[in-house]
């Protein structure tokens, strides 16, 4: 037997047996999210009721007293729509997400409640089962616009033909919002990496965001381990935006870049100043032709 007939006020004893405690599975859900569980006592839940005292508050430690087992109740406390409550006691959870689910308690006395979302219906719930289990969880929606939204729970006036009576426990919610932005720089490319004296270099990178959100991330590029700019990048929810920075060195040397974890480096060369062992080169390779020249022209004689 499960949770059984209790009026708020009448002095009716609950007669509750516990079977089993049980944390059902959550189906999983499509994209990243966050999931932030609201309690029944919070000021978003919206209790309406047929007659005065339709919903009853059940503790854990009153469900213990009343058993003699540990009750499993989220945050300790929950709502149980009573005996006398009619056909529409209600409760109305407003919440800003994209999606929903109900957590609430089963018992051989659960009845059916309707669901909806913004008055749109979803399947009914039945708070039925042969044992006492708390914490089930119900997943209504997850593919709701990120707005805010109110989940309605109805006592249907029916139940399953087991069932001794209409009770609904309801426990709490949990909210599912979109994850915030999350951002990672890779491909970091540099063109050319040599360059004279002067010339531009071309220093790109792809900003990928792997959050839900549109978020915007400051990029900074160091050489040689200073910062020389910084550029701000919008990047759309699951997308990637690339980055380019042109810079521009006065100074021989090889010189290192870095764009978060991306490293990489170019060479900046003058040909000024290798012109004197240009030439060298030159001369050498004129001498060396000149005396070949000369050693084949005097073995013909």
């Amino acid at each position: 037997m499960g949770i059984g007939n209790r009026g708020l006020g009448t002095g009716a004893i609950i007669g509750i047996a516990l079977v089993s405690l049980m944390l059902l599975a959550m189906p999983s859900l499509v994209g990243a999210v966050e999931e932030q569980r609201v309690e029944e006592t919070d000021s978003s839940f919206t209790w309406t009721e047929v007659f005065p005292d339709n919903w009853a508050s059940m503790t854990n430690a009153l469900y213990e007293e009343l058993t003699g087992t540990p009750g499993n109740i989220s945050g300790g406390t929950m709502k149980m729509a009573t005996a006398g409550a009619g056909p529409g006691t209600k409760v109305d959870i407003t919440f800003t997400g994209m999606g929903v689910a109900l957590i609430y308690a089963t018992t051989d006395h659960g009845g059916i409640a309707t669901v909806e979302i913004d008055g749109v219906s979803y399947d009914n719930i039945d708070f039925y089962s042969p044992d006492v289990t708390f914490q089930v969880k119900e997943v209504i929606a997850t593919d709701l616009d990120n707005a805010q939204h109110v989940l309605t729970i109805t006592r249907s006036g029916t139940k399953n033909p087991a069932s001794g009576h209409y009770h609904l426990l309801v426990d709490a919610v949990d909210v599912y919002t979109p994850s915030p932005a999350e951002f990672t720089v890779s491909n970091l490319a540099i063109s050319p990496t040599t360059v004279e004296v002067g010339n531009p270099v071309t220093i790109t990178a792809d900003i990928m965001n792997t959050g839900d959100l549109e978020g915007t991330y400051t990029v900074v590029l160091k050489i040689n381990n200073a910062v020389v700019e910084n550029k701000d990048v919008t990047v759309a929810g699951v997308a990637t935006e690339s980055v380019s920075f042109t810079v521009s060195e006065n100074t021989t040397g090889t010189y290192q870049v870095a764009v978060d974890s991306q490293t990489g480096s170019f060479t900046v060369f003058s040909l000024t100043s290798e012109l004197p062992i240009l030439w060298i080169a030159v001369a050498v390779v004129v001498v060396v032709a000149a005396i070949g020249a000369l050693l084949f022209i005097k073995k013909r004689k």
